[in-house]
């Protein structure tokens, strides 16, 4: 029975593994289409780190419209 429950788990880990892989390639692949300097540095941050707030992210001179230009990603779908 616990073994079954862990079996489980593991796919359900693997499965979440899979989706998010393919998710942070997909912000990768949006790197080119923002204009914004620093734009590739704040997408590393948001990979790198569970939560990152426009503010922490924005704490580089030219972050500001790299975090704008990042938080507007969804449109590029």
């Amino acid at each position: 029975m616990l073994a079954s429950a862990y079996a489980l788990a593991a796919r359900e880990a693997a499965d979440l593994a899979v989706d998010l892989s393919r998710r942070a390639e997909k912000l990768f692949d949006a790197v080119p289409k923002l204009r914004a300097k620093g734009a590739e540095r704040v997408i590393e941050m948001l990979l790198a780190d569970d939560c990152v707030g426009p503010a922490r992210a924005a704490n580089k001179p030219s972050f500001p419209t790299a975090v704008r230009g990042v938080c507007s990603i969804g449109s590029l779908n």
